[in-house]
């Protein structure tokens, strides 16, 4: 038996947020303990209140999560401004939590250390891995990086921690503690069968440029030139936004990555995205509809379906 339930609030009080999310989860669950929860929040909430609460409820819960600038469920759709809890519960499934901290210091070895630690207090092989890392540009990619280089080919699935536009304040979540500077992830093992797939929805437009010059997730040079003045090509001016994201094209690949700007650096004209950038990549710029981003939602669903190793 595996089963997952979801509990959701816009009530923009934590105490009744609380308690309607809780209650949502309880009926669900018919009597059935829970192992594992994931806590989403937006950043007005009292996230030392919602843990605590959870846990109260549920002391023996594995709990990670993140504060999020956008919340999505099957209960209510998208919100802004919401809370909300995923509990998974199952006498099949296994589960191991933990948090890389302090990342600034070292991101890649501080997150390879943590998920070495967790494999070894595992009693199963991990299936699955759930990430939620500090969203600082240098971090996150560090930590995306360095999982990619140690999990093989264990699905890593997740997003860094949102907040607001106006402030670069995110939190993460482990048991009851409330971070920042962290990396929770959640391992599942056991007996479950695991499908994913990706699609955007972002279709590339205009003239091509080459990356002649990259490091890491930082883009030196488009065809020997800033980066900036690519995106000057179609824009009068240029500040990085996700709303125009770059489709990178690896040398001798078909398949493009896409890639947001993330930060420009005003002094050095360095321009950080949000991932990996190889060097001698070819890139356009891109832009999408709602109906495309609609369209490929649907798509990533039923390939993943169609992956699915199980019946």
């Amino acid at each position: 038996m595996f089963k997952m339930v979801v509990g959701h609030s816009e009530d923009p009080d934590t105490s009744e947020a609380l308690l309607e999310i809780l209650n949502q989860c309880q009926e669900q669950l018919d009597g059935e303990q829970p192992q594992a929860g994931i806590l989403l929040a937006a950043l007005e909430f009292d996230y030392q209140e919602l843990l605590d609460g959870i846990l109260a409820l549920y002391p023996n819960l594995i709990l990670v999560g993140c504060t999020t600038a956008g919340e999505v469920s099957s209960v209510m759709g998208y919100q802004q401004d919401s809370v909300l809890l995923t509990l998974f519960c199952s006498d099949e499934v296994q589960f191991q939590a933990g948090v890389a901290r302090n990342l600034s210091e070292n991101p890649a070895s501080k997150t390879q250390a943590t998920y070495h630690s967790l494999c070894e207090a595992a009693d199963f092989t991990p299936k699955l891995c759930l990430l939620f890392p500090e969203a600082t540009k240098s971090v996150y990619f560090s930590v995306v990086e360095a999982m990619a280089s140690v999990a093989d080919q264990l699905p890593v699935i997740g997003g860094v921690a949102g907040g607001k536009p106006q402030t670069d304040s995110t939190y993460q979540f482990f048991g009851n503690e409330v971070f920042s500077d962290s990396a929770p992830m959640l391992l599942l093992g056991g007996n479950l069968k695991v499908s994913h797939a990706y699609a955007s929805g972002w279709h590339p437009f205009g003239k091509t440029g080459q990356i002649t010059k990259s490091h890491g997730n930082a883009i030196y040079e488009i065809d020997h030139q800033p980066p900036a003045e690519f995106y000057q090509h179609y824009f009068k001016t240029f500040s990085p936004s996700t709303a125009y994201p770059l489709a990178i094209y690896p040398p001798g690949e078909e398949n493009s990555l896409l890639r947001a700007a993330i930060e420009l650096d005003p002094v050095q004209g360095h321009l950080y995205m949000g991932g990996y950038i190889p060097e001698n990549s070819t890139a356009r710029i891109t832009t999408s509809e709602h109906e495309h981003i609609i369209q490929a939602a649907k798509t990533s669903v039923i390939n993943a379906l169609k992956n699915y190793p199980g019946e």
